[in-house]
């Protein structure tokens, strides 16, 4: 059932309060992020299935693992929204080994990046997309149009997935960055903006479910 925009809002205020109920001693954003994920998904929270997630990453990470950092409650909202949370963790990890093996910094953002090629390729091309994530990355970080750093990990990855040419994905992040830098005068801004590009359709849902729920 496809849910309009009205459905979606009850369902992730839904959501939160079940959050909120379950998850007390939990950050506040996060949980409320855990309900959004959920009703992007057009789904009622399932609690259980996140705290089976939640320890399922505890047994197979490290005390100092960044998967066990400020991401450790979204990654199990991630994981109990797949099909198979055992492999899709499994992958999970074995791609961020190959990201940190290119020399990309231990992260939050990794995490996630990692997270978004196991979901989005296949295992055979799980090498090559993460050698297209550095190439982007360093080919951003070369340019210079704006500064780089561990935030830009994931959208380095989403352009890694793409079928697009390392020289015309970046050619097009910056023709798109300098139309957004004539519209905005605050550099940060005009960055985060491009980011929100890449996850066009589901930051319109979740713009739309802020404004409305006047979410702090």
């Amino acid at each position: 059932m496809i849910l309009t925009t009205q459905n979606r809002l009850a369902l992730f205020v839904d959501n939160a309060q079940k959050m909120k109920k379950e998850f007390s001693l939990n950050n506040a954003t996060t949980k409320r992020l855990s309900g959004f994920l959920y009703a992007l998904e057009n789904k009622q929270v399932d609690c259980g299935a996140i705290r089976k997630c939640r320890a399922l990453i505890n047994e197979n990470t490290g005390l100092f693992s960044a998967f066990r950092g400020n991401m450790l409650f979204g990654i199990a909202t991630m994981l109990s929204l797949t099909t198979e949370p055992n492999r899709v963790l499994v992958d999970t990890l074995e791609i961020y080994n190959l990201l940190r093996n290119e020399k990309f910094r231990a992260s939050d953002h990794l995490v996630i990046a990692a997270f978004e090629i196991a979901l989005q390729a296949d295992s055979s091309d799980y090498e090559k997309v993460v050698g297209r994530t550095y190439a982007f990355y360093d080919e951003l970080k070369v340019k210079r149009f704006f500064p780089i750093g561990q935030d830009d990990y994931i959208y380095s990855a989403m352009l890694g997935l793409s079928v697009l040419a390392v020289t015309t994905g970046v050619k097009r992040v910056e023709q798109t960055y300098l139309q957004l830098a004539n519209e905005f005068s605050n550099e940060k801004i005009s960055k985060y903006y491009l980011r929100c590009l890449f996850w066009a359709k589901r930051m319109m849902i979740l713009l739309n479910v802020f404004y409305h729920c006047d979410v702090r």
